[in-house]
């Protein structure tokens, strides 16, 4: 099965129909006869040459790269942040660790001195 990766906030009218998909490149859903080979990072979204020589992404030249291109650094900055998002939970978790062993060793200590003082 072949899935079609769309960024979240373009929801699904950045869904190509059944029909516009050839080859594993989507056709433009505003120019049906050109290929999306370019993305914009600035409006998460696929393009072809027509619509990136229009006024609605004339002022994104520098934040368009290829698909190929977008696809290896969105995946690049995803894997980084789900890095640091697994760090942050195991750091997390290492000091509650160690917050319930100080109360375990807390507790010890009062049970023994409770213990003294029933005998």
């Amino acid at each position: 099965y072949k899935h079609k990766v769309v960024p979240l906030v373009s929801g699904a009218s950045a869904l190509p129909s059944p029909t516009t998909q050839q080859s594993g490149v989507s056709s433009c859903l505003r120019h049906p006869s050109l290929k999306q080979v370019s993305y914009c990072m600035v409006c998460s979204g696929v393009l072809c040459e027509l619509c990136l020589s229009t006024g609605d992404h004339a002022g994104h030249s520098d934040a368009v790269k290829t698909v190929d291109e977008a696809s290896t650094e969105i995946r690049k900055s995803l894997q980084t942040k789900l890095a640091a998002s697994v760090s942050g939970e195991e750091s997390g978790l290492g000091q509650a660790m160690r917050k319930a062993e100080a109360a375990r060793k807390g507790l010890g200590d009062e049970s023994t001195d409770v213990s003294k003082q029933i005998n």
